[in-house]
């Protein structure tokens, strides 16, 4: 790239481009440790940035002289200090900023369960052999072929078993983790078809690629209402501040909410960006499961508003705390309704149900563990849920 220091040190919109992938990392909240190899030579640089961006949950290690050593250092060093080994591992270039929490937790799983899994993408190109004499040789049917990207996870023994066995040759020349697995551990990839949102900064031209995906997240607004879970609002606010969301808070709904959206938001600043608004009801907010008369108000008005700013995306998300696991089935319904309802307006609407009580009755559903796991499923929903499932609900079994 021709840069004078190494590409995941170089600053974009004034933050490191390793930065940026640990903060992904970081905000997924059960991914315990992130272990980073670096070259020795910016073993400091990188102590630096730690610093600096308050990155708490890393640790650095050496790298070595190719990618599989630096891999096989991490792996290592997870068990340094008697520390324990994980039950999965998750593999990631710090070269790949905009990995997403569904991406991680689908491979997390998948490894879990089969011992190793990779994300893939469809060939943008097709791949040809050269012959000797510098003439084509033949090609591969695209079609058969997909390319392999980061994250990839492993079970621990499967990934350390597969390189305590590597030769010279494998540490030396090869790239592909999952080929270690399958050839050394004997456990065949489950392989996931990823968002294009994975892509590696390759070339300088994709560090402006970067920066423009960064100044489209800048323009992106959410507006969190919730009256009495005030603990659940503001993780929420702190989440979603982390992911680079403008977040305003209000404690309670009125007619002039409209208004306050407005001027707290900005719309009329966020031409195509997105806004999201967050709902958050409790049994003494609404007697009944269903969708509130004024939330269907509220949404027709704003759809209105945000049309004429040309908007990316509006997103409807409504949390719903209740006592009654029963109605569970009830709201799901209602969110399908309020869905076909607002479906015109071009609003993309989710459902979170959080069962409060299942031990015991009297839970206060402010508490910070509950409110902690409401708020990381609100975060999904608002961010990382593709359109395609418009309508959902996801359930919090608490």
């Amino acid at each position: 790239m021709n840069l004078e220091i190494p590409k995941q040190f170089y600053r974009v919109m004034g933050r490191p481009l390793i930065s940026y992938t640990l903060e992904a990392f970081e905000s997924v909240s059960w991914i315990k440790e992130i272990v980073v190899p670096i070259g020795e030579n910016y073993l400091e640089v990188a102590k630096e940035v730690l610093r600096e961006f308050s990155h708490n949950k890393v640790r650095l290690t050496s790298g070595g002289s190719t990618r599989h050593r630096s891999i096989w250092n991490g792996i290592q060093a997870l068990t340094e200090d008697s520390r324990s080994p994980p039950k999965v591992v998750i593999l990631h270039d710090v070269v790949r900023p905009f990995v997403d929490e569904q991406t991680l937790q689908s491979v997390a799983l998948a490894a879990e369960k089969y011992g190793a899994a990779g994300v893939i993408r469809p060939l943008a190109s097709t791949v040809i052999a050269q012959s000797s004499d510098g003439f084509l040789d033949h090609s591969l049917d695209r079609s058969k072929y997909r390319s392999s990207e980061m994250p990839q996870a492993f079970q621990y023994e499967v990934i350390k078993n597969a390189y305590e066995k590597c030769t010279e040759y494998d540490f030396e020349h090869g790239t592909e983790c999952l080929h270690l697995a399958q050839k050394y551990s004997e456990t065949r990839a489950w392989l996931i078809d990823g968002p294009e949102t994975l892509w590696k900064v390759t070339y300088k031209k994709d560090l402006y690629a970067v920066e423009g995906v960064l100044q489209e997240k800048k323009i992106r607004r959410a507006l969190v209402i919730g009256q009495g879970l005030s603990h659940f609002c503001e993780q929420l606010k702190e989440l979603l501040q982390k992911r680079n969301v403008a977040v305003s808070y209000i404690k309670a709904f009125s007619r002039k909410i409209i208004k306050i959206l407005e001027l707290s938001l900005q719309i009329s600043e966020v031409s195509h960006g997105s806004v999201s608004v967050v709902f958050a009801l409790d049994d003494k907010t609404s007697s009944t499961v269903c969708v509130p008369t004024f939330v269907m108000q509220f949404t027709r008005e704003i759809s209105r508003k945000c049309n004429h700013c040309h908007l990316k995306e509006l997103r409807l998300i409504i949390v719903r705390f209740s006592h009654c696991r029963k109605n569970f089935s009830e709201f799901k319904l209602a969110i399908e309704e309020m869905k076909s309802r607002v479906h015109e307006q071009g609003v993309i609407c989710f459902g979170v149900f959080v069962s409060l009580g299942l031990n015991n009755q009297k839970e206060n559903p402010d508490n910070s563990k509950l409110a902690e796991k409401a708020a990381e499923l609100t975060i999904g929903a608002l961010l990382d849920v593709p359109p395609i499932f418009n309508g959902q609900t996801f359930d919090a079994i608490t």
